[in-house]
């Protein structure tokens, strides 16, 4: 399928979740330089897992909305799948996240996109 028959809305999506990915990296690094110059060791305990959850939250968000975003872009029905399943984490980010991983749901679940996904299953 050629990106002529990608949907306005799904490249926007699409590009949505790639620029949300690039902060969570860049957190990711920052969480990560954090942790060394704390030495992973040092300081109280609650600061080390504080660091240490941190970096994990990020790295996860931002590896799975770039996946995401990228297959969404190239019209791969796992990265719609992904990026239904990212937007239910960001259903818990009150109040934008919110409203915006309803609105994806709900768009990327139209039959009318699904069908522009040439490998679509039933979800």
């Amino acid at each position: 399928m050629s990106d002529n028959n990608r949907p306005t809305g799904v490249t926007v999506i699409a590009v949505l979740f790639i620029i949300s990915a690039i902060p969570s990296l860049v957190g990711t690094v920052l969480f990560i330089l954090e942790a060394f110059k704390e030495g992973f060791t040092t300081g109280p305990v609650v600061s080390i897992y504080t660091l240490l959850l941190g970096i994990v939250a990020t790295l996860f968000y931002g590896v799975l909305a770039l996946a995401a975003g990228w297959g969404l872009f190239s019209l791969k029905d796992w990265g719609r799948s992904l990026a239904i399943f990212v937007s239910v984490f960001l259903l818990f980010v009150i109040p934008v996240g919110t409203i915006i991983g309803a609105v994806v749901i709900w768009y990327l679940r139209k039959d009318e996109v699904r069908s522009a996904f040439p490998d679509s299953f039933m979800f």
